[in-house]
């Protein structure tokens, strides 16, 4: 689980659509591949203490270019209230929250009142954005049709 969220977070650096762009000549891959080596090393990524440390360190996450203004704002982490598991982030007015979805590969943020709900069953009734197989970190659009 951290493992792999925090890999996102590094090699968003250097994603999928980056690669098939570059190709697959090791003289123009093969820099950056050493060059996400380095930052894997440097953030202490080998190690899963490591990884807590990093998850650790996050504490909001911050969003811009949403259509919806309101949505467009940090979320400060909050532990002691989770979802499926997992910690959710929350907007200073408390009036926003974002949870991970029911197939852990999901998040989705919703109104406040949605937060007793989302915590009885894992889902969120009426979610004002969502991101699917994606971790919370990671470039993936967000769809705000949800």
């Amino acid at each position: 689980g951290h493992l792999v969220e925090a890999m996102e977070c590094v090699e968003g650096a250097l994603s999928r659509a980056e690669r098939e762009t570059l190709g697959t000549a090791d003289a123009r891959v093969g820099p950056l591949e050493q060059a996400l080596s380095s930052l894997r090393s440097s953030c202490g990524l080998q190690a899963a203490g490591s990884i807590k440390a990093l998850d650790d360190r996050v504490r909001y996450v911050e969003f811009a270019g949403f259509r919806r203004a309101e949505l467009n704002a940090k979320y400060y982490k909050d532990r002691n209230h989770t979802v499926n598991g997992r910690e959710t982030y929350w907007t200073a007015a408390r009036d926003l929250f974002i949870h991970m979805g029911p197939d852990r590969r999901s998040w989705a943020i919703a109104g406040q009142a949605d937060y007793h709900q989302s915590v009885a069953t894992g889902r969120c009734s009426e979610a004002f954005a969502r991101k699917r197989h994606a971790g919370l970190m990671s470039p993936a659009k967000w769809d705000e049709s949800a």
